[in-house]
């Protein structure tokens, strides 16, 4: 006996469900085609695995490159500012 939640299928089903190709494949072609999909699927996760990382790297570069940019933006007027504080009138400038 089969257990509850295992089907067997009639030829009819078989037929129309998976196709003529299906349908007349031996079990070890069948067999062969089930473990070349699980090869794929293998394949495909440690692809998904490999982009998944690839995007947090990317991520954690943007965020770097995002502080960078404030830092620049920030460190020109202070420069500015000090120079314009430190030399704006000529006899008060510091000559070192």
């Amino acid at each position: 006996m089969t257990s509850s939640s295992q089907k067997i299928w009639t030829e009819k089903e078989v037929l129309e469900t998976f196709g003529d190709d299906i349908a007349s494949s031996s079990t070890q072609e069948l067999d062969q085609r089930c473990r070349l999909i699980e090869n794929e699927i293998r394949v495909m996760q440690n692809e998904k695995s490999r982009l998944k990382n690839e995007e947090v790297t990317m991520k954690e570069k943007i965020k770097e490159n995002n502080e960078k940019i404030k830092l620049n933006k920030q460190l020109p007027y202070l420069v500015a500012n000090i120079v314009e504080v430190c030399c704006y009138p000529r006899h008060f400038c510091i000559h070192f």
